[in-house]
Formats: C-alpha cells, sequence, structure tokens
C-alpha cells in the first residue's frame, strides 16, 4: 500500500498546527498586553481583540440571557423611541418614570458583565442610549417650562438614587485608591458623594477639597509629594524599644505628629462645609468613638460643617495601639478659634473602619445612597471577599463557611463582651465581623502580598508609581459596568444643575 496519501495529508496538518501555535501564543501575548496596560484606552483595545477571538462579540450581539430580561429591555426600547420620534412628551415623561430604576430588567446584575473585556450586550447599551436620548428631548421640548423640567427631572432622581464612591482603609495599601481614583477621573465617572476611612481617607480627603483641575494635578503630587505619615522621612525609622517606651507611657507605638503634619500639608485647612462649596463633591468621612456604646460618626458638610477636614482624617486613620487617638477639630463660625467637635469634655476619636469601613446604612439615610461603588484595599480582608454572581461551586461553598465563621465569633465575642470580660474590645472587634466590606461594583486592585511587611511604612515614589498602577487595573474591567449603571445618573445630575443656574441667572425662565 502506497505511503504517498499518508505523507501528503500529514505535511498538510503541519500548517494547521502551527497556525494553531501562532493563534495560541498570540493570545497568551494578548493576555499579557491587558495584564501589564498602562492606559485605558490600550487595556479596552486589547480587551476588544480578546473578544473577537474569544467569541465574546457573538456573545455581545446576541440579545437572548437569562441574566436579564432581554424581552422586556427590547420593548421599552422600541416604545421610548417611538414615543421620542412622534414627539408625545406625555408618553415619553410616564414610560420613563416606569423605567428609571436600577433593576429594571435586571440591569443591575453584575453577570451580565462576565463574559466580555470590552462590555455587556448590545442591547442595553442601544436601551440607555435611547433613555439618554430621551431625557435630552424632555429638556429641550417646548411642552414644558423650565419648571416643570425641573420637578421632573428631580422626580426621576428620587426614583433612579445617588451613587456613593467608597474606599476602605488599608494602611499604605490604601494608596491603591489613587490609580481607582486616577482611572475614574479620566473617564468622568467619579459619583459626587465620596466616603473614606482610615487610608482611604486621606485620598478621598485630598480629592473633595479640590476642583477638578487640581484633581488631575493631584495624582502627580501623590506620586511625588510627601506622604511620611509614620515617621520624618530625613530620619531612620525608631528603634522598636522607642515605640515599645511610647506604647507605655502613650498607649501607641507610633507618634500622630507626622500624620497630623502631612495631613494639614495635603488637605489645607478646609472644612467639610468649604470643600463641598469649592469641589461640589460630598465628602464622608467615618471615625469610630473609643466608647464601648457610641455608634460610628460619618462626618460630612451636613453632619459637621465646621469640622476641618485634615482633623477629620487624621482621627480615622488613628489605628488602636498604632496611634493615640486623635480630637477632631472644628473652627468657631463667630470666633475663628478651633474648638473640639463636640461639647463638653475634650473628645477623642480612632480608627473609622473600627466600627464602619464601608456606612452603607448611613449613607443610603442621608443621601438616598442605594448604590456603592467600593474599593477594597484592607489586606485582611480582601481574602474573605467573594463575588456574589459567581457560579463556582467551590466558592459559593467556601463563602458559606467564611459566613459561618464569622457569625460564630461574633456570637462568642457577644458572649465575652456581655460576661464583661474586656467588653470594649470585643464589642469592636464584633462590629469589625460584622460589617459588610463590599458594594454593588466592588473594585479589588491586585494587591503586592510581599509589601504586607510595609503597611505602615512611608510609602515610596515607587511604591506610590506601583500601587497607583494596581488602583487602575483593577478598575478599568469595571468601567463597562460603572458607567452603564452610573450614566443616567450623572446625566440627570447635570441636567438639574443646568436647570438650577439658568433659573438663578434669568428668574423670569421659571414660566418659559
Amino acid at each position: 500500500m502506497s505511503s504517498r496519501p499518508f505523507t501528503t495529508k500529514l505535511f498538510s496538518f503541519i500548517p494547521y498546527l502551527h497556525n494553531e501555535k501562532r493563534s495560541m501564543v498570540s493570545r497568551s501575548d494578548l493576555l499579557k498586553k491587558l495584564k501589564y496596560a498602562s492606559t485605558y484606552e490600550e487595556w479596552l483595545a486589547v480587551g476588544s481583540e480578546l473578544d473577537k477571538r474569544d467569541g465574546n462579540e457573538d456573545w455581545r450581539r446576541d440579545e437572548r440571557s437569562d441574566e436579564y430580561n432581554y424581552d422586556l429591555i427590547r420593548t421599552r426600547l422600541v416604545e421610548l423611541r417611538n414615543a421620542r420620534k412622534e414627539k408625545n412628551t406625555q408618553l415619553v415623561l410616564s414610560l420613563l418614570r416606569i423605567t428609571l430604576t436600577r433593576s429594571f430588567g435586571n440591569l443591575n446584575n453584575m453577570r451580565l458583565y462576565r463574559f466580555a473585556y470590552a462590555g455587556t450586550k448590545y442591547l442595553i447599551n442601544d436601551y440607555l442610549n435611547e433613555v439618554r436620548q430621551c431625557l435630552e428631548y424632555v429638556n429641550f421640548t417646548g411642552d414644558l417650562n423650565s419648571q416643570e423640567k425641573l420637578n421632573e427631572f428631580i422626580n426621576l432622581k428620587l426614583t433612579l438614587g445617588n451613587t456613593a464612591l467608597i474606599l476602605s482603609g488599608g494602611g499604605t495599601f490604601g494608596m491603591n485608591h489613587i490609580g481607582v481614583l486616577q482611572a475614574l477621573l479620566a473617564e468622568d465617572l467619579v459619583p459626587r458623594i465620596v466616603c473614606g476611612s482610615s487610608a482611604g481617607a486621606i485620598v478621598a480627603a485630598a480629592a473633595c477639597v479640590r476642583t477638578y483641575e487640581e484633581q488631575m494635578l493631584l495624582i502627580h503630587q501623590f506620586h511625588t509629594g510627601d506622604l511620611s505619615v509614620f515617621n520624618e522621612p530625613s530620619l531612620p525609622y525608631e528603634s522598636m524599644w522607642t515605640q515599645l517606651k511610647r506604647f507605655l507611657t502613650r498607649g501607641s507605638f507610633l507618634d500622630i505628629q507626622y500624620l497630623t503634619r502631612v495631613m494639614k500639608k495635603l488637605v489645607g485647612d478646609f472644612t467639610f462645609q468649604e470643600a463641598w462649596e469649592r469641589s461640589g463633591y460630598i465628602l464622608n468621612i467615618t471615625v469610630s468613638y473609643e466608647g464601648l456604646y457610641d455608634m460610628p460618626k460619618l462626618l460630612n458638610y451636613i453632619t459637621a460643617p465646621n469640622v476641618l477636614v485634615w482633623s477629620a482624617v487624621v482621627a480615622t486613620c488613628s489605628v488602636p495601639l498604632l496611634f493615640q487617638h486623635a480630637t477632631v477639630w472644628e473652627r468657631d463660625p463667630i470666633t475663628k478659634a478651633l474648638v473640639p467637635f463636640t461639647a463638653g469634655d475634650k473628645p477623642v476619636w480612632m480608627d473609622g473602619s473600627v466600627d464602619g469601613d464601608i456606612p452603607h446604612a448611613r449613607l443610603a439615610e442621608m443621601f438616598h445612597v442605594n448604590h456603592f461603588i467600593v474599593s477594597q484595599v484592607n489586606f485582611h480582608i480582601v481574602p474573605f471577599i467573594f463575588d456574589p454572581n459567581s457560579t463556582s461551586r467551590l466558592e459559593r461553598t467556601a463563602k458559606k463557611c467564611v459566613d459561618l465563621i464569622a457569625q460564630e465569633c461574633s456570637l462568642t465575642l457577644g458572649l465575652l463582651s456581655e460576661m464583661g470580660i474586656l467588653p470594649t474590645l470585643c464589642t469592636k472587634l464584633q462590629s469589625a465581623i460584622l460589617q459588610k466590606y463590599s458594594g454593588d461594583i466592588t473594585i479589588l486592585p491586585a494587591l503586592d502580598w510581599r509589601n504586607v511587611k510595609k503597611v505602615v511604612r512611608n510609602p515610596t515614589p515607587s511604591f506610590l508609581l506601583d500601587a497607583s498602577a494596581r488602583g487602575k487595573r483593577g478598575t478599568w474591567p469595571k468601567i463597562s459596568a460603572i458607567r452603564n449603571q452610573c450614566s443616567l445618573e450623572f446625566m440627570l445630575n447635570d441636567l438639574i444643575n443646568q436647570l438650577v443656574r439658568e433659573q438663578a441667572e434669568h428668574p423670569a425662565m421659571l414660566m418659559q
């Protein structure tokens, strides 16, 4: 039997193997480029190429999915488009009123953003674009006067709710928040409500006392500025004996004066009220009282308008045992003198992440926040944050085990507290265990675990650049979800602000 056919088949198969190998290598190279992308544009371009290779583009074009109500979304898209084209203003408004909720058609399901790098279903993007066009139509229509438009937009905004960006604590790992902030600023996706605790408050406060133009310069200042919060940079680190002696005499290992100096320089002497008026951002900082039964305090321009922001940051960074507890100072509106924040005895405050690292409930009560973007970098928390949308049986089982252990620890600590055994410590630990540390969208920068030993060391320029890069790369995969979840809210904010300004400048427009 001739071997020619076999030889022919063998040689014809070699190019196929070569092409397959080249394809695999190319995909590997793309994944490497994705991992080390330096800009969001580069990351998105590489991600889009991977989507084409992996067939994710076909998934995006196919409207069908069990993860959302695609029939409802398609139907409402057609109804909105027809009403707008027919210039039926009342029908457009009626449809918007029953449509503008985050959970409409299950559009807030984060599993819709797990399948493709570049985004979710094209039907969802088309629907959101149509809603934006309808809002623009209402804004420019002559069927409503200025006040009627403002009332409609305010009501729609109340229905939709607000988004808050929350930056967790985490020691020097908190510098990853710089990259998170930079990535969101570049895409104009920073919510107007920003909250920080402990290290996260440093980044939040520095951003929220500045205008947009100043915020872009802030990133460079973070990379090159002075963040020597643990000791004087020109001096060697204190010996263990010096720190132990301070602990025995003052109750803390480190001197808080360096943290205070850096915060005054970075944030200035702005109060919460002045920061809000200057930047337009609602800054929130959580602090915990050292007492047993006092609830954590959320400081902002409503609860603490005259409090100096730098003093709130110092207080929320006052980790028990590490730093001595701090006093929160406010400026007397009449005498301009600095006085302790609360009346009576001089109050002392400590690390806000002990009781309220992610203050969901308080933000919801005060600012109608129903959507939380959380940047979580606490190295002792990150390993125990599991994706609630995961389909992995192993991950779901691990989450149940962690929840069970947390409940048991909480019960034990509660019993010890009731028995009078270290009640303050047990109550604070119980509060820390029971907290929710994630959000509707949780950003988890890839932490370099080799730097755990540097968590209470002054960040070097190289550390800051690396942390910033990790923060950006942790944020880019979430940009599509953040944009889709927040774009309508941000647009309504802009429309409301525009109408308010126009009415203030031209009162006669109220009835036009």
